[in-house]
């Protein structure tokens, strides 16, 4: 028989269980860097390239051997996107969440306290832009003026204008989950929360919405032998 994918694997990290009553749930682990967090990556990562490559040249002159300038330097500009990578990873902020028939729950922050909602109230998960995005591009747009007036244009990176933030909208009213820095990861988790919602709301409506497995789209019949004894 043929494994298919589950929709469930890659990131964010996310585990399906049974709660006490039987009920399919879901734990979904958020990793992700804020805008400042990123900005303060960034630093960290420019820092440590430039430190390879001052060292490079210090011991290439020490010891008059111009491969030591070679790989450290060459090494450190070769591997900048994995040396960035790896201290992008230790930078990332943790965000649990746990979705069951009855309730939505998140802790923000690792050993924070949980925030817990009955999600058989009308609510949604949804991405909007970070809320400094707007004030940052007014920034990077007055310095970028300066500059050319100056005749020394700059790039600026921006991080808030690449953020989004993940929110809950319980009641029409927003809760917001985490700020994620880059598109692609907000989108990532935005579709993990709306996957799992939505399997456990169809569980719930006894197979009305998309089932993993045959038996959950039949659902329950008559004269059914019980999977676990």
């Amino acid at each position: 028989m043929a494994r298919y994918t589950s929709p469930f694997d890659g990131a964010p990290w996310t585990r399906q269980y049974e709660d006490a009553d039987g009920n399919l749930a879901f734990t979904i682990e958020a990793r992700a860097l804020t805008p400042l967090r990123a900005r303060i990556a960034d630093g960290c990562a420019g820092v440590c390239i430039a430190y390879h490559v001052v060292m490079g040249v210090v011991f290439g002159i020490r010891e008059a051997n111009p491969w030591w300038t070679i790989v450290m330097t060459g090494g450190a500009l070769a591997g900048q996107g994995i040396i960035r990578s790896w201290i992008g990873e230790m930078f990332e902020r943790r965000a649990l969440m746990t979705i069951t028939t009855d309730s939505f729950a998140v802790q923000r922050r690792r050993f924070g306290r949980w925030e817990r909602f009955d999600r058989r109230h009308a609510h949604r998960f949804a991405l909007v832009p970070h809320d400094k995005a707007r004030r940052e591009q007014a920034e990077h747009d007055y310095e970028q003026r300066v500059d050319q007036a100056r005749g020394r244009p700059q790039f600026r990176t921006p991080y808030y204008q690449e953020s989004y933030i993940v929110t809950f909208e319980y009641l029409g009213q927003r809760h917001d989950l985490m700020a994620v820095y880059g598109r692609k990861t907000a989108l990532a988790i935005l579709a993990r929360l709306k996957a799992c919602d939505e399997v456990v709301e169809a569980q719930a409506r006894k197979g009305k919405g998309v089932a993993l497995t045959p038996a959950q789209e039949w659902g329950e019949q008559p004269g059914d032998i019980p999977e676990h004894a």
